[in-house]
């Protein structure tokens, strides 16, 4: 069973994505399987023939043609983009190659897609080749990247798609995701001995996996944060019910020092993925940001 959070800049959630939200999408995620379930459910969608009128809820019949060409990733107008086996990267002349077709016209179908998996890997040149097109790609085409984490890519990258969160529920007890952002909201709180010791007691209570998740919810709000300090307005939140909060939070920093705590979060994610001490990494966080905070 899957749950799917499509921020949006003046909503919630929503489970149903549709073109009205954009053209560009980064769907994030750490399984693989159940991205891949819901980009061929927007992709069934978007170019479903519904030759007999039976559309399912989903918004697509899963029945005709194109339906089932998609389904097996054979529709010729649905690309899939994949880093190099050889190189483990996507280099700029995969995104030349993707940028000569972006403009031609679909073979059968309403739109094209091209769907760019594990979006980190693309090279700092091939990022910066995409710009153009993840912000105005044709009308009758829709990109799509993939990745585990939007930190792992450039911010003018996440900045022109909309993200969709896929988490998926297990079986056995979990902290909800909910539960968690608002964890990682609270290292946004002006802190004191005894609020900070009660949140790193609370995350070390937390399997390992969901104290990652916590540090990527904290690196979105430190995205969103810089993104309010520099008046980037026209740029999407991550996190926007956190919008009043960081608002207030920002005032007590300066740009450079978000982005020095920015670079500061992704690299104790990275040790506590390697099976650091959680408890010394978040202590270490709480502290820089305590020192950054002016006023």
């Amino acid at each position: 069973m899957t749950k799917t959070q499509l921020l949006k800049e003046n909503a919630g959630s929503s489970a149903r994505i549709g073109l009205e939200s954009g053209r560009s999408f980064l769907f994030v995620g750490s399984n693989a399987g159940v991205i891949c379930d819901e980009i061929l459910a927007l992709v069934k969608r978007v170019n479903c023939l519904d030759e007999e009128g039976n559309s399912k809820s989903d918004g697509y019949c899963d029945t005709c043609k194109n339906c089932r060409m998609i389904e097996k990733k054979q529709h010729p107008d649905v690309l899939w983009l994949a880093p190099s086996i050889d190189t483990a990267s996507i280099k700029i002349e995969d995104i030349r190659h993707l940028k000569e077709k972006v403009y031609l016209k679909p073979y059968q179908a309403q739109k094209k897609i091209f769907v760019i998996e594990n979006a980190q890997r693309l090279t700092p040149q091939a990022a910066n080749a995409m710009l153009k097109i993840l912000e105005e790609p044709p009308p009758d085409a829709l990109l799509i990247l993939t990745c585990e984490n939007a930190s792992q890519l450039l911010p003018t990258v996440v900045s022109r798609c909309r993200l969709v969160r896929i988490t998926q529920d297990k079986a056995g007890p979990e902290t909800a995701v909910d539960d968690l952002k608002k964890i990682a909201a609270r290292f946004f709180e002006k802190s004191d001995v005894f609020s900070s010791n009660r949140l790193i007691d609370e995350l070390c209570l937390l399997e390992r996996r969901e104290v990652e998740t916590v540090l990527g919810e904290v690196l979105f709000m430190l995205r969103d944060g810089l993104f309010l300090k520099l008046n980037a307005r026209d740029c999407a939140l991550m996190s926007p019910e956190f919008k009043a909060d960081l608002e207030r939070w920002v005032k007590f920093y300066c740009a450079s020092d978000i982005q020095m705590l920015l670079e500061k979060v992704m690299r104790v994610k990275d040790f506590v993925r390697g099976n650091a001490n959680i408890k010394i990494a978040v202590d270490s966080i709480i502290k820089d940001m305590e020192s950054a905070r002016c006023g």
